[in-house]
């Protein structure tokens, strides 16, 4: 049940004629579906896919002769815990679900990149609107040293607005869609959304449309454009 990568830093240390494989872990402060890259994607260097998965596969394309069965949806369950300096404390626990079709699992799916483009494009995407939020404020002159928990929560609300989107996303995603064509609907919802959610924060911003202020020794003059 666990997905797997190839480690030099590992075979150097060891001094093992071959890299050995050591468990890719999730981030548990990221939701299922930001970390699906292992899971579903084959790299060139062989199959690390949890074994579940390639199970999965496998009935699908070999012991089921069917494109209509019962496991059409499958809901993926990942469960575990996290761990602090050497391992050896308990900081916090995973438990996260996400529904796909059977199709994800199917290797040379073409989907598959669809999704982790678009999961890596929203990521670029969400810590661009946190620069924006980090920008805005040092343009208004703000040093109380909140720049980045503002930021941070920028990012934390941006991630829980995507979040019901992504799962939908994800489960709606089967052979009947054309993956170009899904994705790019895809990213256009969440660039609506997260365009908004820049604009709700510059309406709300303390900077007005023009301002001066001393920072250091300059005179700087700010422009917000809505």
């Amino acid at each position: 049940m666990t997905a797997w990568r190839r480690s030099i830093p590992q075979q150097k240390k060891l001094g093992l004629p071959v890299p050995p494989h050591m468990p890719v872990t999730h981030d548990a402060s990221k939701a299922l579906w930001r970390g699906l890259e292992p899971i579903l994607c084959v790299g060139d260097d062989g199959d690390f896919r949890p074994g579940i998965i390639r199970w999965l596969e496998e009935i699908r394309t070999e012991v089921l002769d069917s494109e209509e069965h019962v496991l059409n949806m499958v809901a993926i369950h990942a469960q575990g815990m996290t761990y602090g300096t050497q391992s050896s404390v308990f900081e916090t626990g995973i438990d996260d679900k996400l529904s796909l079709n059977m199709v994800m699992f199917r290797h040379d799916y073409a989907g598959i990149a669809a999704v982790v483009d678009v999961v890596k494009s929203t990521d670029k995407a969400v810590t661009a609107l946190t620069m924006f939020v980090r920008n805005l404020r040092s343009a208004a002159g703000d040093h109380s040293g909140k720049t980045q928990e503002i930021a941070d929560q920028i990012r934390e609300s941006a991630y829980a607005d995507l979040d019901l989107l992504f799962r939908d996303r994800l489960a709606n995603f089967d052979e009947s869609q054309d993956p170009v064509t899904y994705s790019n609907a895809w990213l256009d919802e969440v660039h609506r959304l997260l365009l908004t959610m820049g604009r709700d924060y510059l309406s709300q911003s303390p900077v007005p449309v023009f301002e001066e202020h001393e920072s250091g020794r300059f005179l700087k003059r700010t422009c917000n454009q809505g």
